[in-house]
């Protein structure tokens, strides 16, 4: 911690090496670099920092790696990150965003036990009060799409548009199911409360 002019600043520079997490269960870190700057403005925060981890563990998931990136100044800024690992099944994905105040706008690709995803366009997420609200947004698929749209907040809802979905897909995530044909339809999901 130091002062920059009237201002509070951090900068950190945190390794890790087989180091652990307590949770149940609890989380392994094999190697790890994460560094930064934080900067407390009075017109908001301010934070640049990058991340590195490989071997990342907590129960069956895996993260081989794990590679992020953040600049934010004053309720503005980008992020990407890049994770590749298992969890039942090898995945990678890929994505980066931008943030402005009440809006963000996120790309994302990648594949799960070698199937391929990625959003048709960016999706979006506004504020609503103290809700946030994903705007429709299309993944595609190597045989199919879905559209997912929802809200988080005071209550969750989610909903998933699926149109001419290969079902064999969820053989990659539950292989005893058995599952064949092509679904279309629509999966509502709603709560009260923060999932």
């Amino acid at each position: 911690l130091a002062a920059a002019g009237a201002n509070q600043k951090a900068d950190f520079n945190l390794t890790a090496a087989a180091a652990q997490l307590p949770g149940a269960p609890p989380i392994t870190i094999g190697s790890g670099l994460i560094r930064g700057t934080l900067l407390m403005l009075p017109a908001g925060p301010t934070f640049n920092g990058s991340a590195a981890l490989t071997d990342v563990r907590q129960g069956t998931l895996l993260i081989r790696s794990a590679r992020g990136k953040v600049d934010y100044q004053e309720g503005r800024g980008k992020a990407g990150f890049i994770v590749a690992g298992s969890s039942g099944v090898p995945f990678d994905v890929a994505g980066q965003a931008a943030f402005t105040p009440g809006r963000i706008v996120a790309n994302a690709k990648g594949s799960a036990n070698g199937i391929a995803f990625r959003l048709a366009q960016p999706a979006v997420v506004t504020q609503d009060g103290a809700d946030y609200v994903l705007q429709p947004a299309t993944v595609l698929l190597p045989q199919g799409q879905v559209e997912l749209a929802g809200r988080y907040g005071a209550r969750t809802e989610a909903r998933a548009k699926l149109d001419g979905v290969d079902l064999s897909i969820a053989q990659a995530f539950a292989p005893t199911l058995g599952l064949g044909g092509k679904a279309t339809g629509t999966v509502d999901f709603a709560m009260r409360g923060s999932a």
